[in-house]
C-alpha cells in the first residue's frame, strides 16, 4: 500500500506523515515528559519535527523554529490538522499539549 503524504511548502516544499511509527514515538514521548518539560510550543515543535522526520531523516529538532519561521503558521497548523485527522483520528481530538497529557482541545491545532 502506498504512503499517503499531506504536502506543504515551508522552507522548501515538505512532506508530513504520522505513521505507526511515529504514533508510537509521539505515545512514548508523552508518558517520560513532565508536564512542567515541555510548553505547548515545544509540543507543536515535536509533533511536525516527527510528521517531516520520514521524508527528511536529517531533519532535527532543533531545526524546526528555523523551518516555521519561514512559512505561513496558519497554513502549518491546517496541514498538522489534515495530517492528524488521516493518520491518527484518536489523536485529532487532542491538542499537541495532549502529548504531555495536559487538555485535550483541538483549538491549538484550527487557525484563529
Amino acid at each position: 500500500m502506498a504512503k499517503i503524504w499531506t504536502e506543504i511548502e515551508m522552507d522548501k516544499p515538505r512532506k508530513m506523515r504520522f505513521g505507526y511509527l511515529v504514533m508510537k514515538e509521539i505515545d512514548l514521548q508523552s508518558k517520560k515528559t513532565d508536564k512542567k518539560d515541555m510548553d505547548e510550543i515545544q509540543a507543536l515543535e515535536y509533533m511536525i519535527h516527527k510528521s517531516l522526520k520520514e521524508d527528511d531523516p536529517e531533519l532535527k529538532l532543533e531545526d524546526i523554529p528555523a523551518v516555521l519561521n519561514e512559512c505561513n503558521l496558519v497554513e502549518v497548523k491546517e496541514k498538522l490538522q489534515e495530517a492528524i485527522e488521516r493518520d491518527m483520528p484518536g489523536l485529532a481530538q487532542q491538542s499537541p499539549a495532549a502529548i504531555k497529557n495536559e487538555e485535550p482541545a483541538v483549538e491549538v491545532l484550527k487557525p484563529q
